[in-house]
């Protein structure tokens, strides 16, 4: 924020506070406290350091590549040389500049830096490293993707994309967490619980045995059993309390749909054969 518009805003509050109404003073006040927020975020670069060229001080051979930028500036930290045009727009323009091997464009964030050189350059103008597959929180290698350039473990740009893998995986298909502990029987999966949850529902094998329904009853036997923990073994009632898929209430019927459909019965399965 400038000079001008510093005067400005202390003109305003001094104005707000001259007046005798109270109302007329807040309102005054809240349009000053929007123009000062206005000011703050539509400014960009108030300045450009340059270490080499036209907008240098420093001298330096009149080399005609030189010559035709407004300026070059030198990162401190990683050497990397970037190139401004002469009427380089400070608020959304970007130079010219190669990122070192292995390293790609990163996002432009102009956030809190108001004077540009050679020691924030990279701050704004950043190299960064390409995603690994195994960082990319979309699409997971454990997930079913399969990276492309398997001996590098590395997506082609900042962030993976799908054109990164070569087959698709179950996280594509975008089915609810608790869809997974349908297909457990170990109990291991977190939406598995043998306990008695009245504020969650269970899910259990529709009528027709090709899709899932939620029931509210503990005690149905039809519930689907994550976790069957060899009670009935003992003593076939005890089964009853074999681990259940559990979830919040507020889960839909459409939700419980995305899943994946039980697999037959074997007596299905003998009839359809």
């Amino acid at each position: 924020m400038n000079i001008i518009n510093i005067f400005l805003i202390i003109g305003l509050v001094y104005f707000a506070f001259t007046q005798k109404s109270l109302k007329n003073r807040n309102i005054l006040l809240v349009i000053t406290g929007l123009i000062t927020i206005y000011m703050f975020s539509i400014e960009g670069l108030d300045d450009i350091i340059y270490t080499e060229g036209k907008g240098s001080r420093k001298k330096y051979k009149e080399l005609s590549e030189k010559l035709s930028v407004g300026g070059i500036i030198t990162s401190n930290k990683n050497n990397i040389l970037y190139t401004f045009p002469k009427d380089f727009d400070k608020d959304n323009g970007v130079p010219k500049y190669n990122c070192p091997e292995g390293k790609l464009k990163g996002n432009i964030s102009r956030d809190n830096i108001k004077t540009l050189d050679a020691s924030n350059i990279d701050q704004v103008y950043p190299c960064v490293s390409p995603q690994k597959c195994s960082e990319s929180s979309e699409f997971k290698c454990d997930c079913g993707y399969e990276k492309k350039y398997k001996e590098t473990d590395v997506c082609s740009g900042a962030s993976c994309t799908k054109d990164d893998f070569n087959n698709d995986g179950p996280c594509c298909d975008d089915k609810p967490s608790f869809c997974d502990c349908l297909k457990t029987t170990d109990g291991k999966d977190n939406n598995c619980n043998s306990g008695w949850v009245r504020t969650q529902k269970y899910i259990k094998k529709n009528s027709k045995g090709d899709g899932w329904e939620f029931t509210s009853e503990y005690w149905d036997e039809d519930n689907y059993k994550c976790w069957d923990m060899l009670l009935g073994d003992l003593w076939k009632p005890l089964g009853i309390f074999a681990g259940k898929c559990v979830v919040p209430n507020d889960i839909s019927q459409e939700e419980l749909d995305s899943c994946d459909p039980p697999d037959p019965d074997p007596e299905t399965k003998d009839n359809n054969n």
